[in-house]
């Protein structure tokens, strides 16, 4: 709040925010002195029904909504708004606009967070002075400029003018994607899927014209249908998802659950600096966690072990298996604990040791070995399906502890495979003859071609393979897919491919797997 003479001399002071000092009636008349434009309340200010609405939705306005003191009225000139640009150079941001008729100075305002945030004044200009230089703007940060006009009465002010974002242009980076398929949004071996992906511009400039195009880095086991995206406009500090058609991406039956897509995208807008991005995408989870929380009591002496179960559904080999404990006990060295598998493998995990925390409280295998005998990696290679037995045993015989308790436990497992992942059949059958391809140098008057011809395999379409991995398992790249055994011309592809390059032609069916 701002202190400002009022009618007759008067001035309206607040020395506290507290309404036992000031009043809210103080407060409500400051506002509406500080909006006048004329010295006269009696007439209403520029904004008084707003100034009403706001304070008697907090029953602290005076009067009503029909008095004329609560009634908008000014008696300022009419300004525009100013019509601002800017450029970016190596001094800083440059602003300018064009004189507004009537203007008597101008405020310039910046932000930090974007149009719709809040801006603060951070210089003033005279009538004479249509410009201004922000040298102390920070290169990478984006800001955003509005500019203010005012008549001689410091009340009478314009609209501010459009928000301008600086530097200029578009900055695009990808911060999501999604997969695009029939049923759980999984990459799975043997399906043919899209791939959507979502932009950010954090430029001062809408994106336009934006596109991109996808490459596979691994595993070799993928061929994409149509590598070409496209974005709509991305407003300044807006996203966007790809636009239809998606590009769609066959990953073939030989590619396997717990394997992990990997491709790279790049691209550009017309008015941004090209972007480069990697999108990773697991087929399948290879981990899953299986946690039980009900409470066992252990008595301070056992004549059989107690037992706590995990009840598994998953039907699944483990790679790998550990498994967290809090056993409340006031004595470890007392107590011995067993995992023992559906299968009927043992592992001791505690034997009468030191413990951790209120007993035992930690994660085998990963922070703490097993006493043995046994090992973690003895459950490597059985199925998890089953019940998984815990079992502790209280050996002491003076009966000096309390009962103890096994508390939340959780087994982590890592299998071979992938949660989630199950590979796609086809019904038709995968081509078995190899197509015979034949490569030709073809002069055109520019840089020569390379025009590829195969013999036909019946009822097939065809995927056209370039890579300079003669084994075809790296950096594999699907250059066409005709349905027919057309021959397929590499636009000077005699000087625009590596100098050591190598291709294939396979058949495929209508699901795209390959035959040999």
């Amino acid at each position: 709040f701002v202190t400002r003479p009022g009618s007759g001399g008067n001035a309206y002071t607040c020395t506290t925010t507290s309404s036992n000092s000031c009043g809210a009636t103080s407060w409500y008349q400051r506002m509406r002195v500080a909006d006048d434009d004329d010295g006269n309340l009696a007439n209403g200010t520029p904004h008084a029904a707003a100034l009403f609405a706001a304070f008697d939705r907090h029953a602290l306005a005076c009067g009503a909504a029909g008095d004329a003191t609560n009634q908008s009225h000014t008696s300022c000139p009419v300004l525009a708004a100013p019509v601002l640009t800017r450029t970016s150079s190596p001094a800083g941001v440059e602003l300018s606009w064009a004189p507004v008729p009537g203007a008597t100075s101008y405020r310039v305002y910046r932000g930090e967070l974007g149009c719709d945030r809040q801006q603060v004044p951070i210089a003033t200009r005279t009538a004479a002075q249509t410009s201004y230089l922000d040298d102390s703007a920070d290169a990478p940060l984006l800001r955003h400029y509005r500019v203010q006009a005012f008549a001689s009465n410091g009340a009478c002010a314009s609209p501010v003018s459009a928000c301008m974002g600086a530097p200029a242009g578009s900055r695009l980076t990808k911060t999501g994607h999604r997969v695009i398929d029939a049923d759980d949004g999984i990459p799975e071996p043997g399906e043919t899927f899209g791939l959507a992906a979502t932009l950010h511009n954090g430029g001062g400039d809408a994106a336009t014209s934006t596109t991109g195009t996808l490459s596979v880095v691994g595993p070799a086991h993928v061929r994409i249908l149509d590598p070409q995206m496209g974005w709509p406009t991305i407003p300044s500090l807006g996203e966007a998802e790809s636009v239809a058609p998606q590009p769609q991406l066959v990953l073939l039956p030989q590619a396997q659950c717990g394997q992990t897509l990997t491709l790279d995208l790049d691209g550009a807008a017309s008015n941004s600096a090209p972007f480069s991005s990697r999108m990773e995408i697991p087929l399948g989870s290879s981990q899953r966690d299986y946690t039980r929380t009900a409470i066992v009591p252990i008595p301070f002496l056992t004549s059989t072990p107690v037992q706590a179960n995990f009840d598994v559904t998953d039907d699944r080999t483990i790679a790998d298996l550990d498994v967290t404990l809090d056993i409340f006990h006031q004595d470890p060295t007392q107590i011995i604990v067993e995992l023992t598998s559906p299968q009927g493998t043992t592992v001791r995990l505690h034997d009468r040791g030191a413990g951790s925390g209120h007993g035992i409280e930690t994660r085998f295998d990963r922070d703490t070995a097993p006493s043995g005998p046994g090992s973690m990696a003895d459950f490597a290679g059985q199925s998890l399906l089953g019940t998984w037995t815990l079992s502790v045993q209280d050996v002491d015989g003076s009966g000096v502890t309390t009962d103890g308790y096994i508390r939340p436990r959780t087994l982590h497992a890592t299998i071979v495979g992938g949660f989630g992942c199950t590979p796609q059949t086809c019904a038709e059958p995968t081509p078995s003859m190899a197509p015979d391809l034949a490569v030709a140098r073809v002069e055109d008057g520019g840089p020569p071609d390379l025009v590829l011809t195969w013999s036909a395999v019946s009822g097939a379409g065809y995927h056209v393979l370039q890579s300079q991995d003669p084994r075809f398992l790296t950096g594999v790249n699907l250059i066409g897919n005709p349905a027919t055994a057309a021959p397929l011309t590499v636009e000077d592809g005699a000087a625009g491919t590596p100098g050591l390059t190598f291709y294939q032609v396979r058949a495929v069916n209508s699901c795209h797997f390959e035959g040999p």
